[in-house]
């Protein structure tokens, strides 16, 4: 059951960044930070992003090297940030990269910066409080 529920997150989040991630803001960097940091299974936070980049990148410009790279980037990151604590430096590095990346492709500034901004109200808001509340 909890792999549908997730592979319906990353169908809404591919969705949504294919849509209005150009004009708002980015979903996907926001919802790897909590899945990142969770207690899930390592099953789901390979999944998550897999599906998401197979639906965003195959709408939005094709599944091609592009996709290959963000995939592999997600994979290096995970492999670096998987046994961090969970810090404001940390997630910043972990957001920004990826908030940096889908912003190079396309070509927006400000909805890189707007969520860039969401992620640090989060961290202060209620990520803290979810990563150390367990």
């Amino acid at each position: 059951m909890i792999y549908i529920i997730f592979i319906i997150l990353a169908l809404m989040t591919s969705s949504w960044d294919r849509w209005l991630g150009d004009y708002i803001f980015y979903s996907f960097p926001i919802m790897m930070v909590y899945i990142q940091f969770s207690d899930l299974k390592d099953e789901i936070k390979y999944i998550v992003p897999f599906i998401y980049t197979l639906f965003y990148f195959q709408f939005r410009y094709d599944v091609g090297f592009v996709a290959i790279i963000f995939y592999i980037l997600y994979v290096f990151l995970n492999w670096i940030f998987k046994n961090k604590e969970l810090s404001f430096i940390t997630v910043t590095i972990y957001s920004g990269i990826f908030t940096a990346f889908l912003g190079y492709l396309s070509y927006s500034i400000i909805s890189s910066i707007i969520t860039m901004i969401l992620i640090i109200m989060l961290y202060f808001l209620n990520l803290r409080l979810i990563i150390n509340g367990k």
